[in-house]
């Protein structure tokens, strides 16, 4: 038990340090307006419980019933549409390599420390900064900086009007 406290305890405080180490400038990044967010499901999580129980008879007759109930709930993901000058995008939460690690090696359980992402609690007209790099999209506000997963794209072409690109999921 003492050895999961101490690599929970350093998965835990690595994401903090990670974090700390990779300041960026603010000449780095662009403004940006949060426009609107929506909450999307994007599966089921279901769970089945049941039991059985049986009698043999003298004859060799098996009898047995059997009671069980399932539950399902939505998987759901927020889903964050950003103004950055004529281009829009649609962004969700991705977590960084360090939480990945870190909730692999804590089975999950450092899940349960990660801050919400920066945008988590925001209103519509936020104002943010935003920058994009090898390891993904990342909105900042305030001192906090959070990675994102570009859904989709859309910008003004002054000869084209609307254009817009989605990644592959």
């Amino acid at each position: 038990m003492k050895l999961f406290a101490l690599v929970l305890a350093c998965a835990v405080s690595s994401q903090f340090a990670s974090a700390k180490d990779k300041q960026h400038p603010d000449s780095d990044y662009q403004d940006a307006v949060l426009v609107k967010f929506v909450t999307v499901t994007t599966g089921t999580d279901c769970s089945h419980r049941s039991n059985t129980s049986g009698q043999v008879d003298d004859n060799g007759s098996v009898s047995a019933d059997t009671n069980g109930s399932t539950s399902c709930s939505d998987i759901t993901k927020r889903h964050y549409t950003l103004s950055v000058g004529q281009q829009t995008y649609i962004i969700e939460p991705e977590p960084t390599k360090g939480q990945k690690g870190a909730a692999l090696a804590t089975l999950g359980w450092s899940a349960a420390f990660a801050k919400q992402s920066v945008l988590a609690a925001q209103l519509p007209g936020t104002h943010v900064l935003v920058r994009s790099d090898a390891e993904g999209f990342w909105v900042k506000l305030g001192k906090r900086e959070s990675r994102y997963r570009v859904i989709s794209a859309q910008w003004i072409d002054q000869h084209n009007g609307y254009c817009s690109a989605k990644t592959p999921s």
